[in-house]
């Protein structure tokens, strides 16, 4: 997926290591030399200096041609310009991280965000959520369960169980598109609107995450 975040905090660092590291095209905009700098410095991934205040802009970073776009500054007015914009180019999905329940109310009461997420310590986990439409638990220390809904494009579609299974990652339940309970085994292959229960092991979540790109 082409993914445009806009926003390079620290935060945003977490989330975009981890889409780089899954092979998305990853694009970052920032109003601040500084933040964008550091990304420069560390990631090999395009970032530019820009204002937001004109259009032209949003269209020289290609937002028309983003399947994702997330807007996460720190300043909230500049996320719901951004989020105003993403529409207007008619980006597939749009999300928002804000600071505030205010910013999220207006965001979502004019429908300019697909989803809309206050700042919280789980926000990387939420942003991930987003991103590849799934819904994940701490089992443990050690395991995830995550569950997931098998989607036009994903790598998991007529994939076999067994293929997707390793040391790491146990399918636990899968329920058909008509909402019935399969009976699988290691020769199942998956199908589109398939929901799934994963367990998966903390140090392979990186490595399953590819599987739904």
């Amino acid at each position: 997926m082409r993914i445009l975040i806009v926003g390079a905090t620290d935060e945003a660092l977490d989330i975009i290591r981890e889409l780089v590291k899954n092979k998305h095209e990853v694009v970052v905009v920032d109003d601040n030399k500084s933040r964008i700098d550091r990304v420069v410095q560390e990631l090999d991934i395009a970032a530019h200096l820009f204002s937001f205040i004109d259009l032209e802009v949003f269209q020289q970073i290609g937002m028309h041609r983003a399947d994702v776009v997330i807007a996460m500054h720190p300043i909230d007015t500049i996320n719901i310009i951004v989020c105003t914009i993403a529409k207007y180019f008619r980006v597939p999905k749009v999300y928002a991280i804000v600071n505030s329940r205010e910013s999220a109310n207006i965001l979502e009461k004019l429908g300019l965000s697909n989803s809309v997420k206050v700042k919280s310590r789980a926000m990387f986990k939420e942003v991930l959520e987003m991103v590849y439409n799934i819904k994940i638990a701490e089992l443990d220390d050690k395991y995830y369960l995550v569950i997931a809904t098998v989607e036009e494009g994903s790598n998991l579609i007529d994939k076999k169980v067994e293929e997707v299974e390793d040391e790491g990652v146990k399918v636990l339940t899968i329920v058909s598109n008509d909402n019935n309970v399969v009976n699988f085994d290691k020769n199942y292959s998956f199908k589109k609107k398939d929901k799934v229960l994963f367990i998966v092991d903390k140090g392979k979540f990186s490595s399953f995450l590819s599987s739904f790109t």
